[in-house]
């Protein structure tokens, strides 16, 4: 017959390993990702870095949309997504704006600033 210390043991290590599971099932395996759009060309001050309004979009290589949102002057947009290989594709006003490729890599977050073209 096992004593109590044992039974007491072998609970507490159930535990613990039922923890361990459900903590790993918990975590969202995803990088933080910035999105910002700027502007190219146009008068003086023609370029600047200063961030501007608009909408965002991030695509799979398939074409599935994975996370949108809207940006106002000033703002990045801000998302968790899992590694991989991604299309950034921005609207801003009258602005010109290309699809851009981004690579998201496990551990290291991605920031990337879409330039617009204006006239």
């Amino acid at each position: 017959m096992p004593s109590i210390h044992s039974t007491f043991v072998r609970a507490a290590m159930v535990l613990a390993s039922v923890s361990l599971i459900l903590l790993g099932a918990c975590a969202h395996p995803g990088v933080g990702v910035d999105v910002g759009i700027v502007y190219r060309g146009g008068p003086a001050p023609g370029n600047s870095d200063v961030l501007r309004p608009g909408t965002v979009e991030i695509l799979t290589a398939d074409g599935e949309l994975k996370a949108s949102g809207r940006v106002q002057d000033g703002q990045e947009f801000h998302t968790t997504l899992p590694p991989g290989n991604y299309m950034v594709v921005t609207h801003s006003g009258d602005a010109g704006c290309a699809s851009r490729a981004i690579t998201v890599v496990d551990g290291s977050p991605a920031s990337l600033h879409v330039a617009c073209s204006i006239k």
